[in-house]
């Protein structure tokens, strides 16, 4: 489902309060304002559609975002046409559309990558001019990173809020008015640039792959230089003191029913420790060959200009993705705190929508508990009837709501290992997690992000996963450790790999399966 996929984020059927926040603070209008700044188009529209509670991607507004800002728009708008087109061709590629469909950065494998396109209807000199512009607007980014990241951190630092006041003495609709606040900071600051980190790690990801595969570096160096990349940034002093280090995380982002790692004994009593794990030296040898690449294709930058970009990016991404999940994470705490003021469990805070926390702080404190609990009645009703909908992964057309097509998914393989080990599938559910074994095992989970991070802790062998792609969270963790994983396999293949006990995992050959016994 194409960029910020939803049903790896949230899930297919989310709750409504950790759906309407993930489309109110980004996919409305932070996702793009980010990219913008990179030279990207700005479309003033929002990402999503939500249809009988599933979120989706509106792909041409994700096309015509990853188009240069300087291109005509009608030859932008031709230009989706043709990628729209492609996907409904191969519904397979809408999880890798960056990589797969829509030319959105240079790199090394350009030409080879432009013309999987049919571009029978353009002339040479529009291809041409889409072609420079898209070259040129890279090499701006490789420019100008630094001095973006600088002034970005600077920015969110700033605009950091205090979350380590005591707030206990506050009323529940003085909580709920600094949570809405919290989540008001993260869409107009800390998300943007957490978007255009993400969208510079795409690029040197996309940079990475190009090199390996037209051979102008070897597997070896390759490799030498991903092993560089880390996950964790550094986190300095000033923004401990204020934010606390990384107890905020919970498995799911936006969802309330899920403890943070602080208030998890399970995950609480055993946390997540920062490695600082082994970088590859990068040799004398390996920078002069990037030297004369970069020289070669006249990308303005030094070769150590170069290699910064390729291994530092990643780690401002998830930077400010600590900055704003922080943020999110301290605003569903206060909220919880207010519920336990009400007399409502998580379980029932999560049927609430960002609306409803607006309409709370507006009503005299007597209404409230009624308020509250006609509304989670009638969103519990909403969501179980939504549940009895089965929809694919990409709706093309109305005839897709009568007839659901099956579309399946190729997974992104990460490493080259090969592992055949028993299986664990965990659930976002707290009482699974605590009462699982991880190690030596292949772990299964439908999607995760950074709240997730405690598996590594736990020697598992090998990764994966229902949803996500080659440039996710998990993507890079995995290729920070060593481990091999199936990213983004889809719901055929997932539910077939559920209810096996063992499966062999072959990043090599890029195939998993069920073994049989």
């Amino acid at each position: 489902m194409a960029f910020w996929n939803p049903a790896e984020i949230v899930g297919e059927h989310p709750y409504p309060l950790a759906a309407s926040l993930y489309s109110e603070i980004v996919l409305k209008r932070s996702w793009n304002v980010g990219i913008t700044q990179l030279g990207y188009t700005d479309i003033k529209e929002k990402l999503y559609v939500s249809i009988l509670g599933r979120i989706y991607i509106n792909v041409n507004n994700a096309f015509l975002s990853l188009l240069p800002q300087c291109l005509p728009i009608t030859l932008k708008k031709r230009l989706v046409k043709t990628y729209v087109k492609r996907l409904e061709n191969d519904p397979s590629l809408h999880d890798k559309v960056e990589f797969e469909i829509i030319p959105n950065c240079f790199n090394f494998s350009f030409d080879t990558e432009f013309s999987k396109n049919d571009y029978s209807e353009y002339s040479s000199e529009e291809l041409q001019r889409v072609k420079q512009s898209i070259q040129d607007q890279t090499i701006a980014i490789l420019r100008k990173w630094r001095e973006y990241i600088k002034t970005a951190q600077q920015i969110c630092e700033r605009e950091i809020p205090e979350l380590q006041k005591n707030y206990s003495d506050l009323s529940s609709q003085e909580k709920i008015r600094i949570a809405l606040d919290l989540f008001t900071n993260c869409s107009n600051t800390d998300i943007p640039h957490f978007a255009a980190a993400a969208r510079m790690t795409f690029i040197s990801r996309s940079i990475l792959l190009s090199l390996k595969r037209e051979h102008l570096l070897t597997k070896q160096e390759y490799l030498s230089i991903v092993s560089s990349i880390t996950t964790f940034a550094p986190v300095s002093q000033k923004i401990k003191s204020i934010l606390g280090d990384r107890g905020h995380l919970r498995t799911g982002t936006y969802d309330i029913t899920q403890l943070p790692y602080a208030k998890n004994r399970v995950i609480g009593d055993n946390p997540v420790r920062v490695k600082a794990l082994k970088s590859s030296i990068i040799s004398k040898k390996l920078m002069v060959k990037i030297e004369e690449i970069v020289q070669k294709y006249q990308l303005t930058v030094t070769a150590t200009e170069f290699l910064d970009f390729l291994i530092t990016v990643s780690s401002k991404r998830e930077y400010f993705k600590f900055l704003f999940t922080r943020q999110i994470s301290f605003g569903l705490e206060l909220l919880a705190d207010a519920g336990k003021e009400w007399g409502i469990e998580r379980n029932d805070l999560a049927f609430l929508t960002i609306n409803d926390l607006r309409k709370i702080t507006s009503l005299p404190a007597d209404e409230i508990y009624a308020y509250v609990e006609k509304r989670v009645a009638v969103l519990k009703r909403k969501r179980l009837f939504h549940k009895l909908f089965s929809f694919p992964d990409c709706l093309f057309s109305k005839k897709d709501y009568e007839i659901v097509p099956i579309f399946a998914s190729k997974p992104n393989f990460i490493t080259n290992k090969k592992i055949a080990s028993p299986i664990v599938v965990l659930t976002n559910k707290n009482k699974v997690i605590a009462n699982t074994l991880l190690k030596g095992k292949i772990v299964l989970v439908e999607s995760t992000d950074p709240g997730f991070d405690w598996i590594f802790e736990q020697q598992i062998v090998g990764l994966v996963t229902k949803y996500g792609g080659v440039g996710s969270h998990m993507a890079i963790r995995c290729n920070e450790y060593g481990i091999p994983a199936a990213l983004g396999c889809g719901s055929v293949l997932y539910d077939q790999l559920i209810n096996a006990k063992s499966i062999l995992l072959d990043c090599e050959r890029k195939t998993v399966f069920p073994m049989l016994h």
